[in-house]
């Protein structure tokens, strides 16, 4: 029987990272254990989410995609519920709620009651970021995931002002669970992952772009028009891996270092603060 959808992971390996990664995979093979699995990098130095996700959609055979976070746990209902009805883009949660490594090994139907270390919550483009779920067809002619977003920070946002604005945004009660992976506290934490500590002045003269499209259906296709034009996504990278149902787990080698390419231009709108794009 084919598939119903991928499971796309944009991933490069750190050792912070790994344990949630590994409670991630142990999660799919669980719950869907006949869906590929798709990991993905970027091919820049810093890892850029946006590139790895669209390298990973890239690769996908099936007409539905599921994106999601290598440290991020799902309902597995609202999966099934959003894959049957992929329409616009589907966020399958309301809640997303970020646990200390202490809680790796918690049960899923235990941690909505878990104490949690920060949580972003609402609609719009509050609390986006973790796990989507659309068709492959949306997803492009969307543009992808705005790939000029290189480092922690915002991609999440001005993709929710992208879909909002062209497509249907779509919520399910819920939440998704992340899994902290910096040390130093949730803002102003380190990394060990080039350019993926939280600080929130990153990318953010990016976003202007897209808040100065949102709700403006003719400006936001521009928008991706002059970004796919000058500055495509990129192939899936040699080191993207898709993973048969039942195959062991591809271990990604981090990306050859090089400079990421951007038409972006320097003046932007005036930003304010608002939520984040992702934990």
């Amino acid at each position: 029987m084919k598939p119903k959808a991928t499971i796309v992971i944009p991933w490069r390996p750190s050792p912070s990272r790994l344990a949630a990664y590994t409670r991630v995979r142990e999660f799919w093979d669980r719950y869907f254990p006949r869906w590929p699995v798709i990991t993905a990098d970027s091919e820049t130095e810093i890892f850029s989410l946006s590139q790895a996700r669209n390298a990973g959609v890239k690769l996908a055979q099936t007409d539905v995609v599921i994106i999601a976070d290598a440290d991020t746990l799902i309902d597995p209902a609202n999966i099934l519920t959003a894959v049957a009805d992929p329409a616009g883009v589907w966020w399958p949660f309301e809640h997303y709620r970020i646990y200390g490594p202490e809680h790796l090994t918690t049960p899923l139907e235990n941690l909505a009651d878990t104490p949690h270390l920060n949580t972003w919550d609402g609609d719009g483009i509050a609390g986006v970021g973790g796990a989507i779920v659309t068709t492959r067809q949306e997803y492009w002619r969307l543009g992808g995931q705005p790939p000029e977003f290189v480092g922690w920070g915002w991609e999440d946002v001005a993709f929710t002002l992208i879909a909002r604005t062209l497509s249907q945004v779509r919520r399910l009660p819920g939440c998704v669970y992340a899994f902290e992976h910096n040390t130093g506290g949730y803002l102003g934490g380190r990394a060990d992952t080039p350019g993926w500590d939280r600080d929130i002045s990153r990318n953010q003269p990016l976003l202007g772009y897209y808040r100065c499209g949102d709700g403006r259906p003719w400006l936001m296709r521009e928008l991706i028009k002059q970004r796919t034009t000058t500055s495509p996504s990129p192939s899936p990278p040699p080191n993207s891996t898709p993973a048969a149902p039942d195959s062991p787990h591809p271990t990604t080698p981090a990306a050859a270092p090089m400079s990421p390419a951007t038409s972006t231009p320097q003046a932007t709108p005036p930003m304010t603060q608002e939520h984040l794009s992702q934990p």
